[in-house]
């Protein structure tokens, strides 16, 4: 038993000075890193003292510079004062520059005597030889004033001269510039203001920059001088920067070619035609049964040329052999006349002639204006009530399409005879084609108790059961139309008809059983829902932008501030919404969570309160989750 317990100790003895030796070890690097910590703030004490030391020797030194430099301008302009007045000789400069004297002609004598005093002084000229050298270049209206002057008394000076030259050909001494400066207005371009303003402002003296530039934007066009105010310009010259790039946005537009043809056509009337337009119209105007006069550019080909052509086998429009695939640079109309007194062969008769089973050529291609595709009122449309077999029908009349054209609900449910036409396309409004269901040669309408027979082609338009174009005006032949009354005037049968249109009508709530009726005939080509919403003023919300931006990006930023603002809310609906699908009976996938820093969660919980109150996200406490992927941008936020 002692001798277990006597090991035990002799253990314990030998973990106590182990551990002594340790901690000894540890006191030794206590005792260094306290050196060495006491050596390194020693050196940085002596490092910002001699930091401190070398700053003040910098301002001492940079004191001495600025005292010197005061010094060295002091003597550079009273040197220059001294030479002027005393010496004669010109310093030395250097004469890359060749400067020539300007010529006074009577005008603008303020901006002539700047150019020569800059002159003068250019060349160190001195006084008495100024008088020499002006007098030289004095214009032929100005010679006569200065030669009485210098008979009656000589100038003494060149100062003198200057002030005898603004008394006489200055402007007035009782002209007020500042007046005239403060009530300058912009009539013309912005250019053309600014030389004005400049002008007056040079005779203005004692007044602030903040005072010119006020001035200057009040001077500007109404609309100018909102946009300008909205970018608070410092300067003058980026004011007038603005005041140039507005104006380019409020340019004037190009004319219309519809208001060019119509001033053109209204320009090439001749006198006698304005001074009978004065008079009223005639209940009727005759047709003008004269021929029509040959434009200058129809070129007519006589039988010869065509034989001889013919012949060589060459294109009538171009001097190409002709194919069936050859594609002319040269395309025309051609119009073929054939005189009586021409006899040309069979041949070419054979060629002319037509077959009796052909169709007729349009003279040009069947088109329908947008009216009469949605059924709208327009310029020069009208709306009357009709007839077809005792079947009510909304008739649109409608002076910008190419044909008569009915819904083929209309011949379904009539039980009309149809007849099919093969591609046969019309051009659409709003730029599309469509096809033709078929052709009634002779169809009979009873509008207003007046009957009327018309070939009308099968097309599914919308707003109206039957359309009148054009080619059926062109079979009333003359006939007064007046749309502000709404009434067509013309002869049929050997009567005078008058048809009065109906005046547009606001939609009326549709019932329960309109729609249904609509739906069972298939009438109903579109529906749309209308909501409606409050908006309140609109007003102009300034953007925070910086003083030192462009212009021309300040414009842009301002014009399109609803595009760059801040979105707030969820989208509007779209036709293709985004969802995801999931299969029926599926369970949400077990995701381990994991942790974020803490400076991560701060920002996370942030922009979750943010989108909560925006609207864009809403409590939700499906199984299923996402991960959050946070991305810092380029400052590093």
């Amino acid at each position: 038993m002692l001798s277990s317990s006597t090991m035990v100790e002799n253990t314990r003895l030998k973990e106590l000075q182990a551990e002594m030796a340790r901690m000894k070890e540890v006191v030794v690097d206590v005792k260094q890193l306290t050196t060495t910590m006491a050596t390194t703030n020693h050196d940085l004490q002596s490092l910002i003292t001699s930091l401190h030391e070398r700053q003040r020797d910098d301002s001492t030194r940079f004191e001495t510079l600025e005292t010197t430099m005061d010094a060295v301008l002091k003597s550079i302009q009273a040197l220059g004062t001294g030479s002027r007045a005393v010496s004669h000789s010109p310093s030395f400069q250097v004469r890359n520059v060749k400067l020539d004297f300007p010529k006074f002609d009577g005008s603008e004598v303020l901006q002539w005597i700047f150019r020569a005093e800059q002159f003068f002084d250019y060349y160190n000229t001195p006084d008495e030889q100024r008088l020499l050298i002006a007098s030289v270049h004095l214009g032929k209206e100005v010679v006569p004033w200065f030669q009485m002057q210098s008979c009656n008394q000589a100038f003494p000076s060149w100062i003198a001269f200057t002030r005898a030259l603004e008394l006489e050909f200055g402007p007035s001494s009782y002209e007020c510039p500042r007046s005239d400066l403060f009530k300058l207005t912009q009539e013309g371009s912005v250019q053309e203001y600014y030389v004005k303003f400049t002008a007056l402002a040079n005779r203005v003296q004692g007044v602030s920059t903040e005072a010119l530039l006020d001035c200057f934007v009040g001077g500007l066009r109404t609309d100018i001088r909102r946009d300008v105010l909205i970018q608070a310009p410092k300067t003058l010259m980026r004011c007038v920067s603005l005041a140039k790039l507005f104006e380019e946005k409020y340019a004037t537009k190009p004319k219309s070619y519809w208001s060019h043809t119509h001033t053109k056509n209204h320009s090439q009337q001749t006198p006698s035609q304005s001074l009978k337009s004065t008079a009223l119209p005639p209940l009727l105007t005759k047709l003008d049964l004269a021929p029509p006069t040959r434009h200058a550019l129809v070129k007519k080909m006589s039988p010869a040329e065509i034989q001889l052509r013919r012949e060589k086998g060459l294109c009538f429009t171009c001097d190409e052999k002709y194919s069936p695939s050859l594609k002319c640079p040269n395309k025309h109309y051609l119009w073929f006349h054939l005189d009586e007194d021409d006899s040309p062969d069979a041949s070419v008769l054979d060629v002319m002639s037509v077959p009796d089973n052909t169709e007729p050529i349009l003279p040009s291609e069947p088109h329908l204006s947008f009216n009469a595709l949605k059924g709208s009122a327009g310029i020069g449309t009208m709306r009357f009530k009709g007839f077809i077999n005792g079947l009510p029908v909304q008739i649109l009349l409608d002076s910008g399409s190419s044909d008569n054209f009915l819904q083929p609900r209309i011949a379904n449910c009539l039980k009309l005879s149809v007849e099919p036409i093969p591609h046969f396309n019309v051009l659409v409004g709003n730029g599309s084609a469509m096809v033709v269901e078929g052709l009634i040669k002779r169809l009979e309408v009873t509008i207003q108790n007046h009957v009327i027979k018309l070939p009308v082609y099968l097309l599914p338009i919308s707003g109206a059961d039957l359309v009148l174009g054009a080619s059926w005006l062109a079979t009333v032949g003359a006939h007064i139309s007046d749309y502000s009354t709404l009434s067509l005037k013309f002869m049929l049968d050997d009567k005078f008809v008058t048809l009065t249109g109906e005046q547009n009508k606001l939609p009326d709530q549709a019932q329960f059983h309109h729609l249904r009726r609509m739906i069972h005939t298939d009438a109903i080509a579109e529906m749309y829902s209308l909501h409606f919403q409050h908006f309140g003023p609109s007003q102009d919300h300034f953007l925070d932008l910086p003083q030192d931006m462009e212009p021309e990006l300040a414009l842009l930023l301002h014009t399109y501030q609803q595009v760059f603002a801040v979105p707030c809310g969820l989208p509007p609906p779209r036709s293709q919404n985004h969802s995801i699908p999931l299969v029926h009976g599926s369970n949400p996938i077990k995701v381990k969570p994991y942790r974020y820093p803490f400076s991560q969660k701060q920002q996370i919980e942030k922009m979750v309160q943010e989108m909560l109150h925006e609207g864009i996200i809403v409590p939700n406490n499906s199984p299923f989750s996402s991960p959050i992927i946070l991305v810092k941008k380029k400052d590093g936020t």
